[in-house]
């Protein structure tokens, strides 16, 4: 069974809350491309929660790392849970 990869953003001041659902694989890699541009101005801490996700391929775990050190490279702390 194959399952929709969908992301939920919620910003709360400086913080940004994001939910990962379904499998984070290669076709994912756009939905994770517009979160890196969603991460602008005014953002301090960057959190991922990660308990909704089915799978995660090597892929899937290069994009979710590439998103931390970007968040590094721009000051943002990056917290992935669950």
């Amino acid at each position: 069974m194959e399952w929709e990869f969908g992301i939920t953003v919620r910003r709360y001041g400086p913080a940004v809350h994001v939910t990962l659902a379904g499998e984070l694989d290669l076709d994912s890699r756009s939905a994770l491309d517009d979160l890196h541009a969603a991460c602008g101005e005014g953002i301090d801490v960057l959190l991922c929660d990660m308990c909704h996700l089915t799978f995660m391929d090597v892929t899937g775990l290069h994009r979710l790392i590439d998103l931390a050190r970007s968040a590094d490279e721009r000051g943002i702390t990056f917290f992935a849970y669950n």
